[in-house]
């Protein structure tokens, strides 16, 4: 008997066990344990409903108690039928008529419902022609105590409230209700039937979803999925990666919800028993469960007979088919016309790790999540210490394996099961052996899914297990493997061996997926990694020393295929000249994160193979690079290198798509690239050296040039029709841009900052509608040039610290798409022109330390759309009135504004307040709709902050109000909403107010906590604290 103590558990038994055998105990006799005890008014249904329901359980050879002696009324119950009730798993109440008349039968349903509480005994109740609410009331012919039943009850008052609350508490109980059914022989079958299903999930260990972590929210929307209800038949697939809770899941709803059926039919393990027994066998036993027809055989692929397809369109019936695997076994167990051969009503779920076959077979696909930590933390617990909380001492192990297995039902419990008992040191040992290879019960369920791959899915799969280990852009990943990677990794996302981002750009695998494709690569050479197809620097597979011997002493095989080496592991590595010159080699990465040379070359510069297609290599040592034949390689990063150039001559590079060389210091000359119609993105961010603007494709759409010694745009950049980013920032010997760059009109974002010698920009007398993004932060512009009106798409204008700007003309208004304008850091900027209503999508504005602004015309009303408006640092003494109608204002800093006096009425919307380290300010108005309102606003997020630090000439009415309206808040908080989340007021004074309950002087303070009770609760829901900070002893919070 297994326990059902977790999401995931070993799978139910194929099919509901063939129980046609007739079988009848004799009803006398009361061995020690029983299936079934029946309670009856034997005078009402002894000889029809009960007589019948007895007969059909023992030919189910269910074992059934029944008491066909005929009894004294007036006698106790007796000691042997006590016993018979105690050691009974189910007990059904067939309540009559004259149910209730019999004290006899009325303490057999207090012993039974004592049962049910004390041993867990299951209660069927039956309401044979007498309404159920009769019952639950004790009404009608269940009325206790009436006149003619006086001689009955004489004596027994005592036993009276035990009697009522007995009927009331059976009658809330899920049953079956006579009336509701159209014959007697129906009645008994659909009772049987539940009585069957209650006995074998006990069998089983019992169902009930508070014993499976997190099982209810599946079943809430699989129901919803299933639509219960209407005459339809529906379909609906489960789907997830191996060992995620699909089986258990689907178990789970079909308990819950198969007395609801006439037939059933779980049909476990499809792919296993397909193998074992062939197809014809399990369709053919399927139907012998679901039309109930012991041995029904048919042999042939088809259904073939009419009168089997009639006999099941007349049923309905529940089928849940698991693990299938194949698209045509579905269709052939479907009787090869999908939900048309069953019955109105059916419903049919379908547990699978192949999304394909479920979109052509099933109305509805849920995706099988993964479980949250805090589920992961329960299951693991009960598995691996028997209760639903972790053992103190092995808290920290046990969340390290709760990471290992990230969120995976199978992985928690086959590892929790295995650690159960073990000391600390055993733990330990058993994850460091987890690093180095996976359990062999996870590994065996993962590789299914990999198993069923032809030999090309399999090498892409096993690329991006070993080599691709970060998020990778999904057009990089497939360029670089090859045009049959777009379908092959369209068929591993069905198979949920890797999963794509939200926005589609990309791809992802299970850290556990990961490991069973590694251990798959290890398994090609457990002694010699060099003979490995992929190689990478991992102590579970290949060490680095491995790697490192190999590059050393050209040892290398025709085997490998990728090599990936974390070079933050070692100090130093020499490597010969002729190592990476393996004739299959197509994927080759050093990387490290200290961006240092550590690698030096033996004989000359590295010489690669011909195959190279993806070529990274921080810290690249050689000066040039050594490829017979470029025509393979699709990317090339070789950041931080020692390159003077990349080639001699011309190289044909027709698949090339990305160049990334930044801050290569040595570089001096760049390639002409013109016929790379594939190339994307060039980056040669921080190349000190480089004087001319690089050749490039016409196709080209990123090109980053930032921090290079090119000291002019040519008029030629107008032929490159596809690029979208042009960043030239601190390009310092920049002076003239062509005034061709408006012929750009892919252009998206153009990056001038820092270009210290640009003066002036070149007349643009063409619209560029699709440019968005316009930075000229440290420039030498006095004047926005006239021709902005042109930008009409502009939403990002950065003129950071650009300190000779002096005013910003009146044309800006005409841009009426800008949503973030930056004039921080500029100090000539005396007045903001006048504000029209046409900047209506303008959200953030930013005039930080604009020295000579000082005043806010009152026209910012007019900004609508304006959610963050930042003032830090300037010289205004008061802030318009016309800010309270900016509607959308969710944060305003204005700290630092020395010459600040008083904050007038703010929007209700204000979630974020900044007005730290203002002397002089003085006034604050009722802060009530600030604070009180903020969940009003859409874009509010859980917290409120103000923050009026070292503001200390407030006046006494201010700070009041503001203390006032937080203790408001407050209890708003604690007793209104209690899931509110966080509200932060920073105050100058040095008083706690006295409705603070905890209040002490020092460094700590002690506070009675109630802890949680569950580890499925582990955050406080509340706590409020107030601090008194002395600044001079803490100057790092000044």
């Amino acid at each position: 008997m297994k326990s059902w103590l977790s999401l995931f558990r070993s799978p139910p038994p194929p099919l509901l066990p063939d129980t046609s055998t007739p079988s009848a105990l004799p009803s006398t006799t009361c061995p020690e344990k029983h299936d079934v005890f029946l309670s009856f008014r034997g005078e009402d249904t002894r000889n029809n409903f009960t007589s019948q329901l007895y007969e059909a359980l023992c030919s189910k050879q269910i074992e059934t108690f029944i008491d066909d002696e005929e009894l004294d009324r007036g006698g106790e119950i007796s000691p042997s039928l006590l016993k018979a009730i105690e050691q009974s798993n189910l007990s059904v109440i067939i309540f009559s008529k004259n149910y209730a008349s019999s004290k006899w039968c009325l303490d057999e349903l207090v012993k039974i419902l004592e049962s049910k509480e004390k041993n867990g005994q299951i209660v069927i109740p039956v309401f044979y022609h007498v309404d159920p609410s009769n019952v639950r009331k004790q009404c009608g012919s269940y009325a206790l105590f009436p006149k003619h039943w006086q001689l009955i009850f004489l004596g027994n008052m005592n036993k009276l409230p035990k009697w009522k609350a007995a009927l009331t508490e059976a009658a809330n109980l899920s049953g079956w209700d006579s009336t509701n059914i159209m014959s007697e022989a129906q009645l008994v079958k659909r009772v049987v039937q539940d009585i069957l299903l209650k006995l074998n999930r006990m069998s089983q260990g019992g169902f009930n979803s508070k014993d499976l972590v997190g099982i209810d929210k599946h079943i809430v929307k699989i129901e919803s999925l299933l639509q219960i209800g209407p005459l339809n038949v529906r379909i609906v697939g489960i789907w997830g990666m191996g060992g995620i809770g699909k089986t258990t899941i689907a178990d789970a709803v079909f308990t819950k919800l198969v007395s609801l059926f006439e037939s059933y039919c779980f049909v476990a393990n499809v792919r296993e028993q397909v193998e074992r027994f062939g197809l014809n066998y399990l369709r053919d036993k399927c139907l012998s469960d679901l039309l109930e027809q012991e041995n029904l055989r048919i042999g042939t692929p088809s259904m073939g007979s009419t009168f089997v397809k009639e006999r099941l369109r007349r049923k309905k019936a529940l089928v849940v088919f698991d693990d299938v695997d194949d698209p045509n076994h579905l269709e052939y167990l479907l009787g090869n016309s999908g939900d048309r051969c069953f019955g109105s009503g059916s419903r049919v779920m379908v547990t699978c790790r192949d999304r394909q076959i479920l979109v052509k077979a099933a109305n509805e696909i849920y995706e099988v999540p993964k479980m949250n930590f805090h589920e992961s933390l329960l299951l693991f617990c009960l598995n691996a210490f028997k209760q639903d909380n972790c053992v103190e001492d092995f808290k920290e192990l046990s969340e390290r394996m709760v990471y290992y297995c990230d969120g995976i039902p199978l992985a928690l419990k086959v590892l929790g099961a295995s650690l159960y008992g073990k000391s600390k040191e055993k733990w330990e040992s058993s994850l460091k052996k987890l690093e180095e290879t996976p359990h062999k019960d996870i590994q065996k369920v993962l590789k299914l899914s990999y198993d069923g791959l032809d030999e090309k899915e399999k090498a892409i799969f096993l690329d991006i297990a070993c080599f691709f280990f970060e998020f990778t852009r999904l057009a990089d990943l497939t360029a670089i493997l090859g045009h049959s990677a777009i379908m092959t990794i369209d068929i591993l996302v069905d198979l949920s061996l890797v999963s794509i981002s939200y926005d589609g750009k990309n791809i992802y695998m299970h850290d556990l997926i990961r490991k069973m494709g590694q251990e798959i690569i290890r398994q090609q050479s457990t002694i010699e990694p060099r003979r490995r197809s992929r190689l990478w620097s991992a102590k579970d597979i290949c060490s680095t020393k491995d790697i490192c011997h190999m590059l050393t002493n050209n040892t290398g095989t025709n085997e490998v295929e990728c090599i990936s080496l974390d070079m933050s592991e070692i100090n130093e590595l020499h490597i010969s000249a002729t190592a990476l010159q393996l004739p299959n080699l197509r994927l080759f990465s050093i990387h490290d994160n200290t961006f240092s040379s550590k690698v030096h070359v033996l004989g000359g510069p590295v010489r690669f193979s011909d195959g190279i297609r993806f070529l990274k290599w921080i810290g690249y040592p050689c000066k040039s690079l050594e490829i017979h034949s470029t025509e393979n390689l699709v990317e090339l990063r070789l950041p931080f290198s020692h390159l003077e150039k990349l080639w001699d001559g011309f190289q044909n590079v027709p698949n090339l798509r990305k160049v990334d060389l930044i801050y290569s210091d040595h570089l001096v000359r760049f390639p002409d690239l013109s016929q790379a119609t594939n190339l994307l993105s060039v980056n040669l961010l921080g190349c000190r050296k480089l004087k001319m603007f690089p050749v490039v494709s016409t196709n080209i759409k990123e090109l980053v040039l930032g921090e290079t010694a090119i000291e002019e745009v040519p008029s030629s950049i107008a032929r490159l029709a596809q690029l979208s980013t042009l960043d030239l920032s601190s390009c310092e010997s920049l002076q003239n841009l062509s005034s061709n760059i408006c012929k750009l009109k892919s252009l998206c974002e153009l990056n001038l900052s820092g270009c210290l010698r640009l003066v002036k920009f070149p007349e643009i007398t063409e619209p560029m509608e699709n440019l968005r993004v316009l930075r000229l932060s440290r420039t030498s512009i006095k004047e926005l040039p006239s021709w902005l009106v042109h930008l009409i798409g502009l939403k990002t204008l950065d003129l950071l610290n650009c300190k000779n700007l002096e005013f910003i003309p009146n044309n800006i208004c005409n841009l009426i798409h800008l949503q973030s304008f930056s004039l921080s850091h500029s100090p000539k900027i005396d007045k903001f022109s006048t504000i029209a209503a046409s900047l209506c999508s303008l959200k953030q504005l930013q005039m930080n330390y604009c020295s000579s602004l000082s005043e806010i015309p009152n026209e910012f009303g007019c900004l609508s759309s304006l959610e963050s408006l930042s003032l830090r640092g300037s010289n205004i003494v008061t802030i318009s009135s016309s800010i309270k109608l900016l509607i959308n204002l969710v944060a305003l800093c204005v700290s630092h504004s020395t010459r600040l006096q008083s904050l007038p009425d703010l929007p209700p919307s204000l979630l974020w307040l900044d007005a730290s380290d203002c002397p002089s300010l003085t006034t604050v108005s009722n802060p009530r709709e600030t604070i009180s309102n903020r969940e009003s606003h859409p874009c509010y997020y859980g917290q409120f902050e103000m923050d009026l630090r070292n503001c200390l000439k407030l006046d006494p009415y201010a700070y009041d109000n503001i203390l006032g309206e937080i203790a408001n808040a407050i209890k708003y908080c604690s007793v209104d909403k209690p899931t509110c989340d966080m509200i932060v007021v920073k105050v100058p004074g040095s008083e706690i107010p006295k409705w603070f309950p905890y209040q002490s002087n020092g460094p700590s303070l002690t506070i009675k906590w109630i802890p949680p009770t569950s580890v499925m609760v582990t955050t406080m829901s509340h706590l409020q604290y107030y601090l008194v900070i002395h600044m001079e002893i803490i100057p790092a919070l000044k």
